[in-house]
């Protein structure tokens, strides 16, 4: 996995943009896989919540 940024993208005056641009999409990333996580579980445990396991 990598992450290229070009350099148009920086902008030297609004260095908190690409933070929080780059934050709110890993942030985003990691819920969505929660939630795939926990659907894929609910499928293979036949929908019982196992403490630890599902949320």
């Amino acid at each position: 996995m990598s992450i290229k940024i070009e350099p148009e993208a920086l902008d030297p005056s609004h260095p908190d943009k690409l933070e929080k641009l780059l934050l709110k999409t890993i942030a985003s990333a990691l819920e969505d896989s929660k939630k795939l996580a926990n659907e894929r579980l609910g499928e293979v445990t036949n929908g019982i919540n196992i403490p630890g396991l599902t949320s």
